[in-house]
């Protein structure tokens, strides 16, 4: 522990929270005209300050004040869980919806964690008021994204938090702008990127077929199914669309490809017998109907 982050004591049985009087007030001649004096009664004495928040800020003349964080109030304020059991495999403190974590550390059998643990849960916790990115114009993404990846002096783990925040922000900026570039967070643009087997032209009798059938059926009027009663009229479906789609075999196929030409033969001539040798040496174009064709021969 550094002079400059101090380990901070979870008092569950306080009411604010206690803190040295920061540099900028500069020794009680700069006091914020909002902060209010206060005497904070501690289980030994007590010790003078200014009210500010839910906290307040002692003297430089009242000693060493150990700072602390009135624990039933913060959690509450910040959505944070905790096990604060000496005997636990685990104990720590949470930001609930994030998941961040930090360890607490036992002085004098109480719980505590550094001043730079509690910033980040508290950073945390204002991470999850900031609006969708959806829902608030390009430049302000752009804005709130630019500020997050400015903050320094924060835990590895803060950091990765907040970059999984500024990758949804830069995200929805991304996706607005029409993809103008590649990014490998973007689950479209590594579609467009992936490379697959080449799709080259099959022959006909290779391409996939089948049957397509459909109905209409309606419409339907109170009365009929699903129900006549009032509060089911805006459920009730006017019309069903009903399809069925049947693959064919490959034998199906084959024989579907010969009745077609079987069909194609008979648009030409009328009688069958001599049809192998006579198909080959006429010069008849296949795509031509005979005038005679369902007539029977003629004379």
């Amino acid at each position: 522990m550094s002079s400059n982050d101090p380990y901070v004591l979870i008092d569950s049985g306080a009411s604010v929270s206690i803190e040295p009087m920061p540099a900028s007030w500069k020794n009680g001649r700069k006091i914020p005209s909002e902060a209010k004096f206060a005497t904070v009664v501690l289980g030994v004495g007590t010790v003078d300050g200014y009210k500010l928040g839910d906290t307040v800020y002692t003297w430089p003349s009242a000693g060493v004040v150990e700072p602390l964080i009135p624990w039933g109030r913060w959690s509450a304020e910040h959505d944070m869980q905790a096990d604060l059991n000496p005997t636990s495999n685990d104990p720590h403190v949470a930001h609930a919806p994030t998941g961040l974590k930090f360890p607490i550390t036992w002085i004098n059998s109480c719980p505590h964690i550094l001043q730079s643990q509690r910033r980040a849960l508290e950073m945390a916790s204002q991470l999850g008021v900031l609006p969708e990115p959806d829902k608030i114009p390009r430049y302000a993404v752009r804005m709130i994204a630019n500020h997050l990846k400015g903050l320094e002096n924060v835990s590895s783990a803060f950091k990765a938090l907040v970059t999984r925040k500024v990758t949804e922000y830069e995200l929805a900026e991304h996706k607005a702008s029409g993809h103008k570039h590649f990014m490998a967070e973007c689950e479209e643009c590594r579609l467009g990127a992936m490379r697959r087997r080449a799709h080259r032209r099959q022959p006909e009798a290779a391409r996939p077929g089948g049957e397509l059938s459909m109905d209409l059926s309606g419409p339907h009027v109170p009365g009929r199914w699903p129900s006549d009663s009032p509060e089911h009229y805006c459920k009730r479906a006017q019309y069903f669309l009903v399809a069925s789609y049947r693959v064919f075999t490959d034998g199906e196929q084959n024989k579907s490809k010969a009745d077609a030409d079987f069909a194609k033969k008979k648009a030409r001539r009328v009688h069958f017998e001599d049809e192998p040798a006579d198909l080959e040496a006429s010069d008849e174009d296949p795509a031509n109907v005979s005038k005679d064709a369902g007539r029977g021969e003629r004379k």
